[in-house]
């Protein structure tokens, strides 16, 4: 296996904190305007950093997971104070919550996945055995 250089990884490091605390950002201020700036830095970052070329689509999906957390999260916790929780049951508004967590998760990696595909068609072929 090739050695990797520090400097060479130091970028990509930064390139997946950097949604990920602008995200966190977005969910304190609860900001729509900043979740966008987060979703239009990842294509940016999928774009420049050198090692996703070729590989558009894994890198973006580790990067939407990295960094939709926070937002999410928040939208959650925002849907359960509104009232639509499930009551006094406190395990039915945890597995509800559980449950609006993930499909809010798989939407988004579906669409950023579809997209991306769209913008960088040509990407190395997987072979998962």
């Amino acid at each position: 296996m090739a050695s990797v250089n520090k400097k060479t990884l130091r970028f990509p490091l930064l390139a997946v904190a950097a949604p990920a605390g602008l995200s966190a950002l977005a969910a304190v201020k609860r900001s729509v305007w900043l979740a966008a700036v987060v979703a239009a830095a990842l294509f940016l970052i999928v774009r420049v950093v050198p090692i996703c070329k070729r590989r558009e689509n894994l890198w973006m999906f580790l990067l939407v997971a990295a960094a939709s957390v926070p937002v999410n999260l928040s939208a959650v916790i925002d849907f359960l104070q509104a009232g639509y929780g499930g009551g006094d049951f406190f395990f039915l508004s945890l597995l509800r919550g559980a449950l609006l967590y993930l499909m809010l998760f798989s939407i988004e990696e579906i669409v950023f996945g579809y997209v991306t595909r769209l913008l960088w068609r040509r990407q190395k072929k997987w072979n998962v055995v």
